[in-house]
């Protein structure tokens, strides 16, 4: 049985794949317009994860310049 809690979470968990959805598919017609641009030549889900990654040091307070020393860790799950 689902509870009041399963089911707000789920719509949430909508809400944010949708999200992803719909900025993959703004990076994907960039990109396509922009062809020559730096990155162009990187995958939706790559971008969408160092979005993510981005955005997640953001909020901790983490520097940008302190996100290089973590690339061993980012690029493990294959999409940094």
């Amino acid at each position: 049985m689902k509870t009041g809690k399963h089911i707000s979470n789920l719509k949430k968990q909508e809400a944010s794949d949708n999200s992803d959805k719909a900025f993959s598919g703004e990076l994907t017609n960039y990109y396509s317009q922009h062809v020559d641009e730096k990155g162009a030549s990187i995958s939706p889900a790559t971008h969408l994860a160092r979005f993510h990654a981005v955005q997640g040091a953001m909020f901790a307070g983490i520097s940008m310049a302190k996100l290089d020393s973590m690339r061993a860790l980012l690029e493990r799950n294959g999409e940094a």
